[in-house]
């Protein structure tokens, strides 16, 4: 309090900007009316942040040991020359230019002593979670006390943190108390495990649980650069030989440097997921069949399936966290291939999302699989376009299993033996259902009209549906899932369920509904 008065505070909440500790009186005159609100605010100290860098000699930076993922990218120690060019907007050289992005995307790769310092699990709370994870990497373990498959996670989170000194946070939260925390991330089942690089947006781990992936996810997260700087003659043959891969292209001496920025911190959130490059290149565009803007502002591009789907990103690449969110999550739509194999390191993305799952099963050395494959790519590329043009929202996915080498789970699953393939399934994983005929009873071909038009009675409600466990095990399942969210809303409401308790004891012994104590010891009851 005698701080606010020594600094002629006179009311609440005030914001003021310190320059070298020294109150900046004429930055209020400029000071937009928006920096109340966070987003408003955030902007307004990125702004200042990148005002400080430009003005700044390099050298009087000190960078942290290993660097932060948020450390603004002109306060590295870059090479003096090739800084002092970029801030003068001088024109550079392609191969002085890749040199300068080769360091820029290395930044953040090192091991930083200040993160998990001791190697052990934080558990957090309401109270200090939302300040632990700002601004560094965790990896966060959300659970319940009564979740089963939950329990052999505590075990195995305790041996990972070690494995993550120096890398990644690691933490647990308790979802039956901390329920700001499991509102605030949309976390409905347990356990639910998600990597967190605050103020940026979450990423859910969904593939195989076991030490060494989750070990490797965190390290591949953290330890590789965001992305890979290239020539344009590069790009055909990284297009052959990767089914998806992603590019933004750009005019080095047109583009603002804090995009790049922007941009680097979006490439550091999906490092793990994404093969992701960078092209200051001219050739680059023709390569990839695009031409630059009038503006001469950036290009983001997904390649999939060898280059044969093409997808340029509609949004604008800006250093603000929604400009950041909306790119992230164009990378996220787009990083599987249109007909990817179903796999142990995919199969939880792929069957434990809320779609439909149009799946083909097939014996990979059968005659003519390969032309049946295309066929359901173009059906997926079909069915892709559709859900763009009528803004429709990952409804659907498709995917190709191998009916041989998973010839178990398939017979149990849908019943299909060697004999039934290939067979088109259409999966329904949430509700334990999946449907192998169209609306007139007639088995699913692999032809692209029926499968659409399945898709279609399916979403409208007119398919034929088959349960995956059996009709009585669905039903059951369903009992279970609603004592789950009872469970859910006990643990979370517990003095208020032993109050209702309370009151509708009495209410029972009032109006008679229960036996008196004396009635049961009785002559009748002798």
């Amino acid at each position: 309090m005698d701080f606010c008065v020594d600094q002629n505070v006179k009311g609440y909440p005030t914001i003021r900007l310190y320059r070298d500790g020294v109150f900046d009186e004429e930055e209020l005159s400029s000071r937009p009316q928006n920096v109340r609100e966070l987003a408003g605010l955030k902007e307004y100290i990125d702004g200042k942040i990148m005002e400080s860098i430009k003005v700044k000699p390099v050298e009087e930076e000190q960078a942290p040991i290993g660097g932060t993922e948020e450390m603004p990218i002109l306060v590295k120690a870059i090479d003096e020359r090739t800084v002092e060019q970029k801030k003068e907007n001088s024109t550079m050289g392609l191969g002085e230019t890749m040199a300068y992005l080769d360091i820029i995307a290395k930044l953040g790769t090192e091991p930083n002593p200040e993160i998990n310092p001791d190697g052990r699990v934080l558990q957090l709370s309401n109270d200090d979670f939302f300040i632990m994870t700002n601004n560094t990497p965790w990896f966060v373990f959300f659970y319940t006390p009564w979740c089963e498959h939950c329990r052999p996670l505590h075990g195995l989170w305790a041996s990972l943190a070690p494995a993550l000194k120096g890398h990644v946070n690691v933490a647990k939260v308790d979802c039956s108390v901390n329920t700001k925390i499991q509102k605030y991330y949309g976390i409905r089942g347990f356990p639910t495990i998600k990597f967190l690089r605050e103020p940026g947006p979450a990423f859910s781990y969904e593939a195989d649980k076991t030490f060494d992936s989750l070990k490797n996810f965190a390290l591949r997260t953290t330890s590789q650069p965001g992305f890979k700087v290239i020539k344009g003659s590069d790009i055909r043959k990284i297009i052959s030989s990767e089914e998806v891969s992603f590019y933004f292209l750009y005019d080095p001496n047109s583009m603002d440097q804090d995009i790049m920025e922007g941009f680097r911190q979006i490439a550091l959130s999906v490092r793990s997921i994404a093969k992701v490059y960078v092209s200051p290149d001219p050739a680059a565009y023709a390569a990839l069949g695009v031409t630059p803007t009038e503006d001469n502002r950036p290009i983001f591009i997904a390649s999939r399936d060898n280059g044969r789907d093409i997808v340029v990103y509609s949004g604008t690449i800006q250093n603000t966290l929604p400009s950041r969110q909306y790119a992230r999550q164009f990378i996220v739509d787009n990083r599987q291939p249109l007909l990817p194999q179903l796999a142990a390191d995919n199969q939880d993305e792929i069957l434990g999302s809320d779609r439909l799952v149009v799946m083909v099963v097939v014996d990979p050395l059968a005659k003519g699989v390969q032309d049946r494959l295309e066929v359901m790519k173009e059906t997926a590329r079909t069915w892709a376009k559709r859900e763009g043009d009528e803004k429709l929202y990952n409804l659907v996915t498709f995917a190709w299993m191998d009916g041989v080498r998973w010839r178990k789970y398939v017979r149990r699953a849908y019943g299909l033996g060697p004999k039934n393939l290939p067979a088109v399934v259409i999966a329904d994983l949430k509700n334990d259902v999946y449907y192998d005929t169209d609306s007139a009873g007639y088995t699913l071909p692999v032809d692209q009209v029926t499968i659409l038009n399945s898709i279609d009675d399916i979403l409208n409600g007119k398919g034929r549906p088959r349960y995956t466990t059996g009709l009585f095990s669905n039903s059951f399942r369903s009992i279970s899932q609603r004592f789950a969210a009872i469970s859910l809303f006990i643990g979370q409401n517990f003095f208020l369920f032993v109050f209702a308790v309370l009151i509708g004891v009495w209410v029972c012994f009032s109006y008679g509904f229960l036996p008196s104590p004396s009635a049961r010891g009785g002559p009748k009851a002798e």
